[in-house]
């Protein structure tokens, strides 16, 4: 499965506006050699990437915690925040009524602008 979604990412970096580079061509080899590669091999679901060229990565999470039957935790780790409705908003679509978050300390993060959200926590 991973090596299909990688393939589908290196097909979408060629098309997509969402973000402009040079590696067009490269790309589109890249996703040409995974897709002969995965040719007749089955997907056993094990391993998911999600990056955000065709959907968000929170409904990608959302659907993923529903093909398993529901979340009991999670837990976010990122210096890159903001108020805080992105993670209530996933919370409430994988049902969850809280969430363990990690922040680095604004020293680690120096140049890096930090969400309102991480801005709030203790050190």
């Amino acid at each position: 499965m991973l090596s299909r979604t990688r393939q589908r990412f290196f097909d979408l970096m060629t098309v997509t506006e969402r973000i402009r580079y040079g590696a067009a061509d490269q790309c589109a080899t890249i996703a040409a050699e995974l897709r002969k590669a995965i040719q007749g091999n089955p997907r056993n679901g094990n391993i998911r990437l999600f990056h955000s060229l065709d959907a968000s990565i929170a409904e990608q999470i959302a659907a993923t915690v529903g093909d398993f039957g529901g979340a009991v935790r999670m837990v976010a780790a990122a210096p890159f925040w903001d108020d805080g409705s992105a993670v209530e908003r996933l919370c409430r679509d994988i049902g969850l009524d809280h969430v363990f978050v990690h922040v680095h300390p604004p020293w680690l993060c120096r140049g890096i602008r930090r969400g309102k959200l991480a801005d709030r926590l203790p050190e």
